[in-house]
């Protein structure tokens, strides 16, 4: 028997606002949520051990007391990793009076970060099945109901459909308690395993565009603790071949995201390779407990001890390993348990990343669309703790024959606290929502290469090496036969964050250092530059740092835009023409004239001065051609700007520089006496009779 249906409910939210949604976004107007502040479109609430959900429609899907054929649902996630979700709970109407409400597990995340992503059910082998099902009875577990607060998005009266599970049997699946982290993403569809009509928050083009706020079913009491994990492929292919070894480079994140302590942490990670041929730990958080692996049972177990409030323990690791069935596969799957000292167990998880796409043998495995990522500027090493920025450059490229469309790149930033993100890319327009930055690049021709760029600030909790987001990237392509296909890139990971602890620390010095207080990068192409070489035939090109020209730079106020200045100056970039006959020739490209606006502080002593620095990058694009004494080319000049002041800063430090190695010295023919002080001492004696082998 049902529960009663609540008398309020909890609206639910997305960065602390109501969760609204287009009117007319989708047809017909029975799967077409609607919502704004005024009328949130969802909600949600646990009362007398029962979760309720409530969803707002242009109109009802009952049509002569029959459901309409479509489904009604929402995703849940329990691991705060919003490209993917774990599970599924949809109201399908597709058997009319007889519909279903059904919980299917999402067990292969593939593809990453999308809406094609289809839940699995109780198993990958065999017809798709849900995990739970239990009838519709409408009016009892399942209601239908005019919204009665006077929303009428369309001209007509809106309504609500409501449908409830009960906990003791969500959560004897999802493996949470009543004080887990969730977040929700709510949709309809035609197809009661993947959300293929509406979703909340407009027009959602990715799950982490779409889900909402973390919350708790139960409020959190005063010095609860509460745990979270979350797992990231960070480096190893995403496309393997079947009975094939490879390995991957594992990070998984164990954190205490409540405000109390949680004792006897313990992470476990099933390897699901067919043959795993070696598990080694990288790295772990220090003062954390021992990390085995048992070959038998195939399962990494990790002792961590205790997490208190906001603290972070991470462990890397490689998994070495072959396929031996294809298809879609899940390389490992992490859970966490600990003690609440009052709640008692406390558990999160399972925690399963990017899938692995298995191809038979002799299929290609090169994927068809690369990324890169570099951190172009901020540090690699910094105190646990400390808020730092970095800004990181991602590109991505068509290395495919076929034409892509629909290609979007998810970047997760792994930061524990994120203070800002910022973006800057060549084609089509970057997103940030929770964790997860969501460029949309659209369409990319065969061997077509854009470029973002993304500043990043925020602050590790946890210390150790660890990386600061993870990219992939997924796309379209349509064959001459058959559906479209999705298909995806590497995983791009890059440089790795060595995070100090404090004890790592020796001591706080002073020192006087230029500090950077402000910066910006733009770019300048010249299409067509000639330069006269004279008689000389060219061999190469070679292009020096950019200069500002001496006499240009001039600052100037803002009215009503205090500590910031209009800048301008000329910048000059000289290039060197090596030739074949061994002559240099210098020239210039032609002078770039910049008038920009900077952040230059005003409060400051009149012997201060700041300094305007330029950087560049230039490189030839194309071809270079020569005309009897002229050569013609095209250059590319990307620019950094920084406003640079001299100041003394406070760092941590571990003492002086040790002593360094000695200096090799140069010999054309080698050292013959260094040779001879190296050989091994001889045998001096001749050997007795009973050391002389037969």
């Amino acid at each position: 028997m049902a529960a009663p249906w609540p008398t309020n409910w909890r609206v639910y939210t997305k960065d602390e606002f109501c969760v609204g949604d287009l009117v007319g976004d989708e047809s017909p107007a029975t799967i077409d949520i609607v919502g704004n502040e005024e009328f949130p479109a969802v909600f949600f609430q646990f009362e007398n051990n029962t979760v309720f959900f409530r969803m707002r429609l242009d109109r009802s899907p009952i049509a002569l007391d029959d459901f309409n054929n479509f489904n009604w649902g929402v995703l849940l996630n329990t691991n705060e990793n919003d490209e993917t979700y774990q599970w599924l709970l949809t109201v399908n109407g597709s058997g009319g009076v007889n519909g279903t409400i059904e919980l299917w597990e999402n067990l292969i995340n593939q593809p990453p970060n999308s809406f094609a992503d289809q839940a699995e059910g109780i198993s990958t082998m065999g017809p798709p099945t849900p995990n739970y099902t239990e009838p519709v009875t409408l009016g009892d577990n399942v209601r239908i109901v005019p919204t009665g607060d006077g929303s009428d998005f369309n001209g007509n009266p809106d309504f609500f459909i409501e449908w409830q599970i009960n906990f003791t049997t969500l959560s004897s699946f999802l493996n949470i308690t009543e004080l887990s982290p969730l977040s929700f993403c709510f949709y309809t569809a035609t197809s009661n395993r993947v959300p293929n009509k509406d979703k909340t928050c407009g027009r959602p083009r990715t799950l982490s565009e779409c889900f909402g706020d973390t919350i708790t079913l139960r409020p959190l009491p005063p010095g609860t603790g509460i745990l979270n994990i979350q797992k990231a492929i960070h480096v190893g292919p995403t496309i393997v071949e079947e009975n094939t070894s490879n390995t991957w480079h594992i990070e998984i994140i164990v954190q205490n995201i409540g405000t109390g302590p949680v004792n006897n942490v313990v992470m476990t990670d099933d390897i699901l390779l067919d043959t795993v041929t070696d598990v080694t730990v990288v790295e772990k958080t220090p003062g954390t407990g021992d990390a085995s692996y048992d070959p038998v049972t195939k399962r990494l177990t990790w002792n961590v001890g205790t997490l208190n409030a906001g603290d972070a323990a991470i462990i890397r690791f490689d998994i070495t390993g072959i396929f031996t069935m294809t298809g879609f596969r899940t390389l490992n799957e992490a859970n966490v348990t600990g003690v609440d000292p009052n709640e008692g167990e406390i558990f999160a998880g399972p925690a399963r990343g990017v899938a692995i796409t298995v191809r038979p043998a002799g299929e290609p495995t090169e994927p068809l669309i690369n990324v890169e990522k570099n951190i172009i500027d901020g540090p690699l090493t910094i105190p646990q703790d400390q808020a730092s920025a970095w800004e990181v450059r991602l590109t991505v490229t068509n290395t495919g024959n076929t034409f892509l469309s629909n290609v979007i790149l998810s970047d997760l930033i792994e930061l524990d606290d994120i203070l800002s993100v910022d973006s800057n890319v060549s084609k089509g327009a970057a997103t940030f929502n929770n964790r997860t930055i969501t460029w949309v690049i659209g369409d990319l021709n065969i061997g077509e290469t854009v470029t973002g760029f993304f500043q990043i600030s925020g602050t590790f909790r946890g210390c150790g090496s660890r990386f600061l987001n993870r990219a992939i990237v997924t796309g379209t392509f349509a064959p001459e036969e058959g559906d479209p296909i999705i298909v995806e890139s590497n995983i791009s990971s890059g440089s790795v964050i060595d995070v100090l602890c404090p004890t790592e620390f020796v001591e706080t010095v002073c020192v006087i250092t230029d500090k950077v207080y402000s910066h910006c990068q733009q770019r300048e192409c010249f299409e067509d530059v000639s330069f006269d070489i004279d008689c000389f035939t060219f061999e190469n090109i070679k292009f020096k740092s950019g200069i500002i020209v001496d006499g240009t730079l001039n600052m100037s106020p803002i009215t009503n835009r205090p500590n910031f200045k209009r800048v301008r100056f000329t910048i000059r970039i000289p290039f060197e023409v090596e030739t074949e006959e061994g002559t240099n020739i210098t020239g210039y490209l032609p002078d770039i004239f910049k008038d920009i606006v900077l952040f230059i502080p005003d409060n400051t002593r009149d012997e201060f001065n700041f300094k305007i620095v330029v950087e560049t990058s230039s490189k030839v694009l194309g071809d270079i051609t020569q005309s009897d004494n002229l050569i013609n080319f095209a250059a590319g000049v990307f620019i950094i700007i920084k406003v640079v002041g001299r100041v003394q800063l406070l760092i941590p430090a571990f003492g002086f520089c040790p002593e360094p190695p000695r200096c090799e010295e140069f010999s054309p023919d080698g050292d013959i006496c260094e040779e001879f002080m190296n050989q091994g001492f001889p045998e001096f004696f001749p050997p007795q009779y009973e050391d002389i082998e037969e």
